[in-house]
């Protein structure tokens, strides 16, 4: 039997170079400062060490062929979410979704659009296809 493989682990700070990435790629070590500039207040060496982690973890991918060098993710921000996601679902709710989504529903501060929104989204499901 072949194991799953173990979801990437980002950090907090990976998570906001990944964001930048996801929304401006290819984008280069300056050119991702300037974008975090007003919420970071972090150096070239700083984000260089990121993506280089980020590299190592496979989820950006670095062309080097140009200068400055260019970042990209290697991996979609829906694939990201989904295995962060299921792994803390695994982690808090003993992998079960309905627990996690009733916990959700029960503990965030919901707005009536939002429950309207879920509603929605339920009948869709259980619509017949």
């Amino acid at each position: 039997m072949k194991c799953a493989k173990n979801p990437v682990k980002i950090s907090q700070a990976e998570w906001e170079i990944m964001n930048v990435l996801w929304d401006r790629a290819p984008a280069s070590v300056n050119q991702i400062i300037d974008l975090l500039s007003g919420r970071k207040d972090w150096h070239f060496r700083t984000v260089r060490t990121l993506l280089d982690r980020l590299v190592e973890k496979r989820v950006v991918q670095i062309d080097s062929t140009r200068r400055p060098f260019l970042f990209s993710p290697s991996i979609s921000r829906n694939d990201v979410i989904k295995a962060e996601s299921e792994s803390f679902m695994k982690r808090a709710f003993c992998g079960e979704p309905a627990d996690m989504i009733v916990y959700l529903i029960k503990n965030m501060d919901l707005k009536a659009e939002d429950l309207k929104k879920l509603k929605k989204m339920v009948e869709e499901m259980e619509e017949p296809k």
